[in-house]
């Protein structure tokens, strides 16, 4: 992924990072892709199979983001978009170590 476009989809913040995603409930599979909404921006969609009921959507979220970067569950959290598909994502922690680890991941994207 370009540097242009993660600089939209991450921004450093006093508690870590907070990484912009859509969410897309009930999909078939859980796949994270890069996707240019109409608008032409980058959107990280990340489909989940979980229902967008009593947060299981958000939830599903955060574990699929701890599971794919390799961090406690406990450290990721919806920071805003409780209700909405477009979501801003706490990831805790020390931004500037946590900033190579989510930009590799995102090139990785590409592959």
């Amino acid at each position: 992924m370009r540097e242009a476009s993660q600089k939209l989809l991450l921004r450093l913040v006093a508690d870590g990072i907070l990484l912009a995603v859509r969410v897309k409930p009930h999909s078939r599979l859980s796949k994270v892709a890069l996707q240019i909404d109409a608008a032409g921006q980058p959107v990280l969609m990340v489909p989940v199979t979980a229902p967008p009921e009593r947060g299981k959507a958000n939830a599903a979220v955060c574990a699929f983001l701890a599971q794919a970067l390799g961090l406690p569950k406990s450290t990721i959290t919806v920071q805003s978009g409780m209700t909405n598909p477009h979501k801003q994502i706490l990831l805790r922690g020390d931004g500037d170590k946590l900033l190579p680890r989510v930009q590799a991941w995102l090139n990785g994207l590409d592959d």
